[in-house]
């Protein structure tokens, strides 16, 4: 597969590409908390895609055989990078070992746990890295169409970009699951003063029920 490579120069740069925002990531960042910008995708993501076209059109006009499945398994390998490096490397760690979210676990107490809460800048983090997730989903999805547009038509059952849509499908459903522990926790203590409210009531109706069948009982 590297004697096709050569052939499409760009294509060597997409590892320095990647580390690159990696880099400008960690300097710049997260995104800074804005109601109207706090589900922006981020530019790197745009970034990414506009130099995939540049590859995959340099590579269609020297060749539409082999070649284009050797690119298309280089796009495949920088996308999963970008999924994990970019996107999922980035979420915030919650120390959270919630086993799910059912009414019995939402009107538990939590007496003595600690119960993480993001801030703003995270939350506004994890905003941005689900909509870039479901940006480069969406995306991948006509990267895949396109790619079988321009591969010979006898190649075009070995373009399947499943595997990395996949990939971000994953990342779409941990920062919605980040989200709604999130939610779980800022719920919690107002669940919990009702389910107390509840308990003192079940009780009072349970008193008054003894008392009036106490004075029927002094009644027959």
């Amino acid at each position: 597969m590297l004697k096709y490579l050569s052939i499409v120069p760009p294509i060597r740069n997409l590892g320095e590409l990647i580390d690159r925002f990696v880099a400008d990531f960690k300097a710049q960042g997260p995104p800074k908390p804005n109601v109207d910008e706090g589900g922006a995708v981020l530019p790197s993501c745009a970034d990414l895609f506009v130099y995939y076209k540049k590859c995959m059109v340099q590579c269609s006009q020297l060749s539409t055989g082999e070649p284009m499945i050797a690119l298309t398994t280089i796009f495949q390998k920088y996308l999963r990078e970008y999924a994990w490096k970019i996107l999922s490397g980035n979420l915030p760690k919650t120390t959270s070992s919630s086993g799910g979210l059912t009414i019995t676990s939402l009107l538990k107490e939590k007496e003595g746990s600690e119960v993480a809460k993001f801030t703003l800048e995270e939350l506004c983090l994890i905003c941005s890295i689900l909509s870039t997730a479901e940006y480069c989903l969406a995306t991948t999805q006509q990267l895949e169409e396109k790619l079988k547009e321009k591969v010979d038509a006898s190649l075009v059952e070995r373009i399947n970009l499943t595997g990395e849509m996949d990939t971000f499908s994953i990342v779409i459903s941990n920062s919605i699951q980040l989200l709604v522990q999130d939610l779980d926790a800022a719920c919690d203590p107002a669940l919990t003063a009702m389910s107390k409210v509840g308990d003192g009531l079940v009780s009072e109706r349970s008193s008054l029920k003894t008392l009036v069948e106490f004075f029927f009982a002094l009644m027959a």
